[in-house]
């Protein structure tokens, strides 16, 4: 009996070049891991911070002004 930790690889898997085979699990890898899954609370206090964005705090305006100190434009 095998146990195998990946799926069974496909026919495109054997006629792919490396790089091409490392792109496409890449975006398979990135696709399965895209999804936000929220529970209700944490989707109302997403869905309120973006519907009644709160003002910037102390600690938010002084991160603005370092950067602006530190980046040149």
């Amino acid at each position: 009996m095998s146990c195998r930790s990946q799926p069974p690889h496909s026919i495109d898997d054997e006629t792919m070049s490396p790089i091409e085979l490392a792109a496409s699990r890449a975006r398979q890898s990135i696709a399965a891991h895209a999804a936000l899954v929220l529970y209700d609370r944490d989707r109302a206090v997403f869905f309120d911070t973006l519907i009644n964005p709160r003002g910037q705090n102390d600690r938010l305006k002084a991160a603005f002004a370092e950067h602006a100190r530190r980046v040149e434009r």
